[in-house]
């Protein structure tokens, strides 16, 4: 089937663990008899020893070296991701399959090739620590690679569970991992929130996959990359991982038509700076065409349109096989102001790609606190005695004092899942009541967005323990469903007479340089000076102080 379709089949030995010339030894057999059952096929192209080794290197090389000597037409590589907290290119390889590679500037650092948490000692790529954009590469990071360079199993993005699985696992197969997730999920509360956690965090699983993947292919002489898989795992701790579900069905995020968008043999990129703009600055992004398709394309054109503005840019001749640069577009952004979110869209005369991104565009102007509505970074005496005599405050958080037990700020889904690698923060992305008057101002989907990506990364949300079960969250932190907690980054509550809004953000620090924060403090200010702000919930302020200052 691989041979009539077209694919190129990378095989591995049954193996993941410690090499012993032992090991090497017992897995001979097995290598030699894939070459000589499969070495005819055309769609075989590598064979590796199998994945993430560790031990002896000198075993590993010596099977590569009797494997190769049987089948000389073949591809080798001594494994994938070998030694990964310290990697090196092994010696007779073909290819270097790897999540990270060491600095080209002789130091111990190691710098990633994929965009996301690459071994247990946290070395967190660009989608969790920065700058934001599309203009992160690898090209400094395989610089010094004299191989082909792969990268290792890359996204692994953790989803939220879909509870209705369930029944469809039986006997042995019984699925009493979602089960027990489930369970922790009635006792916090947030049963029913369920299906909105697991929409929001795969909405932004796909996301964060469609710029692992558009990295990879904006690298030039890039090797490749590989997904651990399209569907869940249900295993080590259960990773659902997948933009497929177990069962290869679709969890809704994305449509193959969307997907083939960016992971297709013609992919049309743009490398601009950050998704978040102020209104009437001038947009720029340099596009380019990665073409690893059978045949060249003669001189076209890329026809785009942003908002209203539209227009083309000549694309030269394209020969297949590798990334083209296609030239600058820029485009002045409307002097709006009023937040907006824009869509570049891009289209390849004569390959047909197409591709979009967003892009929102906020006023330049800060908004004053209005009068009579109390701006502070704690709750404390003052705010208390504001509140108990009928007034209004907005607390933002102050970053130089989280709250206590908040578990941080990330944009990324937790990688793989928070029961093997506890890493922080451990949580799956935003769930947002969209269309609640506080956000009218600041437009958004009901998931995480690249709007969201800084602020995110610096949120401090709260938990709700200690606050009333019927508080629900304008905007609630997704949590892993094994530590189950109540998260809220933006709230509302009535305490005693008075109205109080709550936001795990620092606005005032972040506004200083992020449009976004500008606004949303400028959405939530409104809302809040205005006669829509009517929190139902109250809390008494010993509460408040439990949750915001421990």
């Amino acid at each position: 089937a691989a041979d009539e379709l077209g694919f190129y089949v990378a095989t591995e030995l049954p193996f993941w663990g410690e090499w012993t010339p032992a090991i090497a030894d017992a897995l001979a057999p097995e290598g030699e008899a894939i070459l000589r059952a499969y070495g005819h096929h055309p769609s075989f192209v590598l064979l590796s020893l199998g994945n993430e080794h560790r031990g002896d290197r000198a075993a590993r090389a010596g099977l590569v070296a009797r494997l190769r000597a049987l089948d000389p037409s073949r591809l080798y590589a001594q494994g994938a991701n070998n030694d990964l907290e310290t990697p090196s290119l092994a010696p007779h390889d073909d290819c270097w399959i790897t999540a990270r590679l060491p600095a080209a500037d002789g130091t111990r650092r190691y710098v990633n090739v994929r965009g996301a948490h690459a071994t247990p000692d946290r070395a967190d790529g660009h989608l969790q620590t920065g700058p934001g954009g599309t203009r992160t590469d690898y090209r400094a990071a395989i610089a010094a690679s004299p191989l082909p360079v792969v990268s290792h199993e890359i996204g692994q993005y953790a989803t939220y569970p879909r509870y209705a699985e369930i029944a469809r696992h039986r006997g042995v197969f019984a699925a009493h991992n979602l089960e027990r997730f489930r369970a922790k999920a009635e006792a916090a509360g947030l049963r029913a929130r369920a299906d909105d956690f697991a929409r929001a965090s795969s909405a932004l699983a796909a996301l964060c996959y469609r710029e692992e993947i558009e990295a990879a292919l904006r690298t030039p002489g890039f090797g490749g990359f590989e997904l651990l898989g399209l569907q869940d795992f249900p295993g080590q701790g259960t990773a659902l991982v997948g933009l497929l579900d177990v069962f290869l069905e679709s969890k809704g995020a994305i449509s193959p038509a969307e997907f083939r968008r960016f992971c297709a043999p013609h992919v049309l990129l743009a490398r601009f700076d950050r998704h978040t703009w102020t209104a009437g600055v001038t947009f720029i992004a340099d596009l380019e065409f990665a073409h690893y398709g059978p045949a060249d394309f003669t001189p076209g054109e890329v026809r785009w349109s942003l908002g209203e503005a539209a227009g083309s840019l000549p694309a030269p001749a394209a020969a297949h096989g590798g990334l083209r640069p296609l030239g600058r577009l820029e485009c002045r952004l409307p002097d709006t102001a009023r937040a907006c979110r824009l869509e570049l869209t891009l289209t390849h005369v004569p390959s047909g790609a197409t591709n979009a991104y967003p892009l929102w565009v906020y006023p330049a102007a800060n908004t004053p606190v209005p009068p009579g509505l109390v701006l502070t970074r704690r709750f404390d005496a003052a705010a208390e005695s504001t509140l108990a005599a009928g007034g209004t405050v907005v607390l933002c958080a102050d970053a130089a004092r989280p709250f206590p037990g908040t578990p941080g700020g990330g944009f990324t889904p937790d990688f793989w899942c928070w029961s093997m690698f506890k890493n922080v923060p451990g949580t799956l992305g935003l769930a947002i009541d969209a269309t609640h008057p506080a956000l009218a101002c600041f437009p958004t989907e009901t998931h995480s967005n690249w709007q969201w990506f800084h602020l995110a990364g610096a949120a401090q949300p709260v938990g709700l323990d200690a606050l009333p079960a019927g508080l629900r969250p304008i905007i609630e932190v997704i949590d892993n469903p094994e530590r189950a907690q109540r998260l809220g980054l933006i709230f509302e509550v009535r305490v005693g007479p008075g109205r109080l809004l709550v936001c795990g953000l620092d606005l005032p620090a972040l506004g200083a340089t992020h449009p976004e924060a500008r606004a949303l403090l400028s959405s939530l200010l409104r809302y809040a000076a205005s006669p829509a702000f009517a929190p139902e919930v109250p809390v008494e302020p010993a509460a408040l102080v439990t949750a915001l200052h421990g």
